[in-house]
């Protein structure tokens, strides 16, 4: 196996797609064993422009695992990718996904949202939910951190809750653009992975591209304390298929 893999490696002129799947699979394999690869260094040097020209996926998730290695010290310094080979897509394209989603809120939903702060100040909620929906960017104002910010964090905990995908998305849009400093959508994405998983495409679609973009940017570090403990079948990940 080790054999056929390498062969498939050396070998891009043969078969384009034989040679980034061997080379994604030997990148696996050492992260996973956080073993030296000396022929991966050798990969980097005689190939890093044939995986930038491959499909964005594809591309982002090679340089990605580069990335890693030398994080970990298994590939030497000058095997550097560019940050513009990581992400898979850029910011505005993840924006147009989420916007759509978020805009979706209606007045019922944003009605039950301003409750949602223990029924506290619902008046300057409903109102900056309001204000936020209709505005150009759907960005917070610059003092929105509360108003309507703690709503939309408190809807987007629990799925299945009125209005829950739309302030998801209001808070995934906050996410890719500040690089999720605040964690929110690393703390969701640990506790709602599952759920995100079983949307109907568009939705996770969007809400992967948005969790992944701060994850390739090196910016996103969820932890799952009990990942050995996953049944094979639901495993995390972020998926590239919608």
């Amino acid at each position: 196996m080790n054999d056929a893999l390498w062969m498939a490696a050396v070998s891009p002129e043969t078969h384009h797609d034989a040679f980034l799947t061997a080379t994604s699979v030997l990148t696996m394999n050492a992260l996973a064993s956080r073993e030296y690869v000396l022929g991966l260094s050798w990969r980097w040097e005689g190939s890093s422009g044939r995986f930038r020209t491959a499909a964005p996926p594809v591309r982002a998730a090679l340089m990605n695992g580069f990335v890693r290695l030398r994080h970990h010290c298994l590939l030497p310094g000058d095997c550097r990718p560019s940050v513009e080979d990581l992400p898979t897509r850029d910011r505005t394209e993840v924006e147009e996904m989420l916007t759509p989603i978020a805009r979706s809120m209606i007045p019922a939903e944003i009605e039950c949202a301003a409750t949602a702060d223990y029924g506290m100040d619902i008046e300057k909620h409903n109102r900056a939910l309001f204000d936020l929906r209709n505005s150009p960017t759907l960005a917070y104002p610059p003092n929105g951190l509360w108003f309507p910010a703690e709503v939309i964090e408190l809807i987007s905990h629990v799925q299945g809750h009125t209005g829950w995908l739309p302030s998801t998305a209001i808070l995934l849009l906050d996410a890719v653009r500040t690089l999720d400093e605040r964690s929110n959508a690393e703390f969701r994405f640990e506790k709602q992975w599952r759920g995100y998983s079983r949307l109907p495409a568009p939705a996770r679609s969007a809400f992967h591209a948005a969790l992944r973009y701060p994850y390739e940017k090196n910016a996103f570090d969820p932890q799952f304390p009990n990942y050995h403990c996953f049944d094979a079948g639901n495993n995390v990940s972020l998926g590239w298929g919608g």
